[in-house]
């Protein structure tokens, strides 16, 4: 969450400082110039033809001048239904207490009415009826709570709480699981040792065997003091030796993390490295260590154990069941995650074999403990912005063992399955939260404009929400939902031994017991910390909240981002109290600097609603800031506006990263990759959740096509599919944003309208229409884009219907062909990438090709008797015979090399004579019995190439070859004739590449060779334009043959 900022647009009012003109002001100050017409617009003077016109002009010209017209002043206003429903809680409350004057003390919580109203509203019978039911709800809550001033940790079992019964139950099952288990071996004879003991084997013997059996796996025990990375080396001063020395860093950390390398030199950190903060360490270290905030006195609900009237109370069978071989393989980390202090990584860990890994997994649940070595964590301090000024701006993230982070994988993993979570928290769960709370947001701004009914919304930042949360709130916040007791043990436990030892700015600290915080990076944190923030939901009233259509919406959240909703000014306000109160009881402070309020009064008589900024909130003891029409603030990444989600503009920050990438030292292929792969895919949030216009989406098409145009030196009438269309089908699979940006919201939006989250029938409709705008956006031949797969046969289908393209039109029968287009760690540099990129779409430079639409000689400079176009060039004039030779013979030597690999006896061009004459195929590979027969052919563009397979495979498949084979190998019993077919361009015959694989070839293989095709048909046209000679010289023939 961002706070609000000041929008300041040229044009969009007046100058800072200066005063505001009315239109009556206006309208007399102009009389000594101009007169003003009907339709004059009193501040720019702009005249427009009609009063709608003018009106439309001035609410967006002058959108403050506007805003500060409209009068919201009333003198009697009327009783909302949320302010009626407090006025009743109120005296509900009053009554509990046993209060005597309940009109004045009435008056004194609703200040902006009159005793007269007060009186008034209560004689009305649904509000007496009401005020009974809030008697009823405070006298039972106040029954069930038990006298005030309770311990926050109750020690009275819950409901679902585990007898002693069924916590044998549950061992003798996790027993009979690991005893059904394979033996494990002999290197890892100590876990099958513990196997063996048996269910009558206590707890603390199964804990003090396992740190042994964990040396068998590859967990080493953690070292005292981690050691520091290396410091950068310092680059040279000249200027010369500095490039060098850039390339090589950048070529390093590319080989070695490719993203990552790119979004270090976007945001400037890979090559420079970042300004030293101060006592950086030291002040986290203090913040883990401080008391918490919950230790200062509570509210007064305090941390009640009661069980949440929305939660179900699990069983504790259900929560530490035996481990199941799925949810094992599920819980393995990726290969890229960070080793924890014990020096396991994630490679080791699958290595492992899987009945070792389970039976691990399991007797961590028969310990209902995880060795210390485990809990040793290390907390690496990452910064949240470009250029961090201070401490406050790094994020810690705490990397345990690889083991710790899969076990709690699985246990968090049934939490998920097995709690009951509020409806209003959308983060960390198998849903769309993110377009949700924001289509949500801007959903009430939207309809109270439409509506003409006042919204109050707020914003509150937690500070440090992830780090601050106290380990003495998880212990009731869990069983309040329901949750085991052995469970909650588990998890106290766990951060009460806990340790961790904080890296960050080159310096380290000592082994640190944090207080307060979950980790951020360990696989339960988020579920824990979702159920914590579950108890400030619970606590905020019902009765408060806006009304979109038929629902009454009082809060969304996305983890520690919260929105408030209120009908009233009152009503808000008694929403940030609550929910202050709860975050103070969970350890939590509110900031409110970075905190923000948003005020939409209602205007009856004009039906319109207005920005006040004069209406102040406070959170805790201090105002939060309100915003003023024209102000802007960010929710989730997205832009929002006083009057709603605002215009996704991304072209001005592609451009400045296509500018990056331009400078660093990459070779083409790379700039390609950090394009696809990173700067494009940054834009997809805005796209799929914001609104976008399609001449933006367009603009930035043309500029990411001019800048690989300029990187990969491609002529100006390159076909636009090929730049778009995916790399199966022959082009560079650069993601179009004029087609990809609707699709992605309206995949977003569908998926949304599918799940049933929005379940009234005027949200719904809006949904659809916004699907239905989309739908008018992706048309196209009639029908509606929907997927991706039609989306890339729509760029097929343009790239195949050009000129230029025509030749790959069987590109996607042969996948992985142009995998070299795509995989940047094959071993061909910029110059040669280049050349196969321009090649591949006919771009090289011969006359036809540049007379293309103008009058002009296109005959072969060679003096052939044909047109100079490239297909001439490379495959038929004189010039470049001797590379095309070159490149068939590069094409058969790869393949000679690969199967000589696979161990087959391999023969070059060897000689057959026949009744029909002397047959040299290319390759005679013998493996066995087995005898393959294999010549490689590398033919035009515009030939079939399976017709071309078959024919040269008729040459050599015929009886008289095969005797003559059998002859020279007699061993031989069967004997398979194919080719390797393909077009200068690098695409292959189906059927040949279809017959290689068969072989023992790949689609790796193939584009490798594809790629030696490319190579040697550019050589040709080099040689073709290196040579001067007008015509063949004839030369005499010498020798036989």
């Amino acid at each position: 969450m961002v706070g609000p900022t000041t929008r300041s647009k040229k044009g969009t009012g007046p100058p800072t400082g200066a005063s505001v003109p009315t239109t009556e002001s206006a309208s007399q100050s102009s009389g000594a110039g101009r007169a003003l017409l009907p339709a004059s617009c009193p501040l720019c003077q702009r005249s427009f033809t009609t009063v709608n016109g003018l009106g439309q002009h001035r609410r967006r010209a002058h959108p403050e001048v506007v805003n500060a017209e409209i009068q919201t002043d009333r003198k009697k206003a009327r009783w909302s239904k949320e302010e009626l429903m407090r006025l009743a809680h109120a005296e509900a409350r009053l009554v509990i207490e046993g209060c005597r004057f309940l009109n004045q003390e009435l008056l004194k919580s609703f200040p902006d009415r009159t005793l007269d109203s007060i009186k008034g509203q209560r004689k009305g019978k649904a509000y007496r009826e009401s005020v009974a039911s809030f008697v009823s709800q405070l006298r039972s809550s106040v029954a069930s709570a038990g006298p005030s001033g309770a311990s926050p940790v109750a020690e009275e079992p819950l409901p679902g709480s585990p007898s002693v019964s069924q916590d044998d139950e549950v061992d003798a099952a996790i027993w009979s699981a690991l005893a059904d288990l394979p033996s494990s071996g002999s290197r890892f004879k100590l876990v099958d040792d513990i196997v063996a003991l048996g269910p009558n084997t206590s707890r603390d013997i199964v804990r003090s065997m396992l740190p042994s059996a964990l040396d068998a796996v590859g967990s080493k025990e953690p070292a005292a003091h981690p050691p520091l990375p290396f410091g950068a080396r310092r680059p040279p001063d000249k200027k010369r030796a500095r490039r060098r020395w850039e390339y090589a860093a950048v070529q390093r950390a590319f080989r070695k993390n490719a993203a990552r390398c790119v979004n270090g030199l976007l945001d400037g950190t890979l090559l420079h490295q970042p300004p030293s903060i101060p006592g950086l360490v030291e002040f986290w270290k203090d913040l883990f260590t401080a008391p918490c905030a919950s230790s200062r006195p509570r509210s007064k609900e305090g941390l009640s154990p009661m069980l949440l009237a929305s939660s179900q109370p699990v069983s504790f069978r259900d929560l530490w069941a035996p481990i199941t071989s799925e949810e094992a393989a599920a819980a393995l980390p990726p290969r890229n995650s960070a080793a924890g202090p014990d020096a396991l990584t994630p490679a080791q860990l699958r290595r492992l074999p899987h009945p070792v890994f389970l039976k691990i997994l399991n007797l961590f649940l028969l310990a209902r403990s995880l060795p210390s070595r485990l809990l040793r964590a290390r907390t690496t301090l990452l910064p949240k912005k470009t250029s961090p000024a201070s401490p406050a701006d790094f994020r810690p993230i705490t990397v345990c063992s690889v083991l710790a982070r899969a076990f709690h994988k699985v246990l968090a993993g049934r939490l998920m399955r097995y709690c009951v979570l509020d409806g209003r928290q959308r983060a960390f769960i198998p849903q769309d939260g993110m377009l949700h709370n924001s289509f949500l947001l801007d959903l009430a701004m939207a309809h109270s404009r439409r509506t003409a009914c006042s919204l109050y919304v707020a914003s509150l930042d937690v500070s440090k929400a992830f780090d601050s949360l106290d380990h003495g709130a998880l212990s009731p916040v869990l069983r309040a939902h329901g949750l085991p007791v052995e469970f909650v043990e588990y998890v106290r436990g766990c951060y009460q031994a806990s340790t961790t030892v904080i890296c960050g700015g080159g310096s380290s600290s000592d082994l640190v017991r944090p207080s307060k915080g979950v980790r951020q990076g360990d696989p339960l944190s988020p579920i824990l910390f979702n159920l914590s923030i579950d108890l400030l939901l619970s606590r905020l009233p019902g009765y408060i909240g806006a009304r979109i259509f038929s629902r009454r919406v009082n809060a969304a959240a996305f983890a520690d981002d919260i929105l408030l909703f209120a009908e009233t000014k009152g009503g808000l306000q008694e929403l940030l109290s609550t929910a202050t109160s709860a975050l103070g009881d969970l350890g939590l402070e509110v900031n409110p600097f970075k905190c923000f309020s948003l005020a939409l009064v209602a205007s009856g008589r004009e039906k319109k609603v207005k920005v006040d900024n004069s209406v102040i909130f406070r959170a805790g003891n201090k105002n939060i800031p309100a915003l003023a029409m024209g102000d802007t603030f960010r929710y989730l990444g997205l832009q929002f506006s006083t009057s709603g989600l605002s215009q996704f503009h991304p072209r001005q920050e592609v451009q400045e990263q296509l500018d990056i990438i331009k400078r660093a030292p990459l070779k083409p292929q790379q700039r390609l990759f950090a394009l696809r792969s990173v700067i494009l895919p940054g834009t997809y949030h805005g796209l799929a959740l914001g609104r976008t216009r399609l001449g933006a989406l367009k603009s930035l098409d043309v500029c990411v096509r001019a800048a690989v145009r300029a990187w990969l030196r491609l002529p100006d009438d390159t076909p636009i599919g090929y730049f778009h269309a995916p790399v199966i089908y022959g082009g560079l699979g650069i993601p179009a944003t004029r087609w990809l940006g609707p699709l992605l919201r309206r995949r977003r939006l569908a998926s949304m309208e599918g799940l049933g989250v929005i379940v009234d029938e005027p949200s719904q409709d809006i949904l659809k229409r916004e699907i239905c705008r989309l739908d008018n956006y992706l048309k196209w031949d009639g029908d509606v884009i929907k997927t991706s797969y039609q989306l890339g046969r729509f760029w097929a289908l343009r790239l195949h219907s050009s000129v230029d393209g025509a030749a790959l039109r069987r590109s996607a029968q042969t996948p992985g062909q142009h995998s070299w287009v795509s995989n940047t760690r094959l071993m061909l540099s910029g110059r040669d990438f280049l050349a196969c990129v321009r090649a591949r779409i006919s771009a090289l430079p011969s006359r036809a090709r540049l007379l293309r639409g103008r009058e002009g000689d296109t005959r072969c400079r060679a003096g052939c008797n044909a047109s100079e176009t490239n297909n001439h060039v490379i495959q038929h004039c004189w010039r470049s015979h001797e590379a095309r030779v070159e490149r068939h013979d590069a094409v058969a030597l790869y393949m000679v090399r690969g199967l000589r690999r696979r161990g087959y006896d391999v023969h070059r061009e060897l000689h057959l004579r026949t009744s029909q004459g002397l047959k040299k195929p290319d390759i005679v590979a013998v493996s066995g019995t087995t005898a393959f027969v294999i010549d490689a052919q590398v033919i035009g563009d515009h030939l079939d190439a399976d017709r071309c397979h078959r024919e040269k495979v008729e040459v050599y498949d015929q009886q008289p070859v095969h005797t003559e084979i059998k002859r020279m190998f007699p061993e031989v019993q069967m004997i398979t004739t194919t080719s390797a077919t393909l077009n200068w361009r690098g695409v292959w015959s189906p059927a040949s590449a279809k017959a290689l694989i068969g072989i023992g070839f790949n689609s790796n293989h193939l584009s490798t060779m594809a790629t030696r095709a490319l190579l040697g048909s550019i050589m040709a046209a080099r040689r073709f334009d290196s040579m001067t000679a007008p015509r063949r010289r004839m030369m005499p023939r010498t020798g036989v043959g």
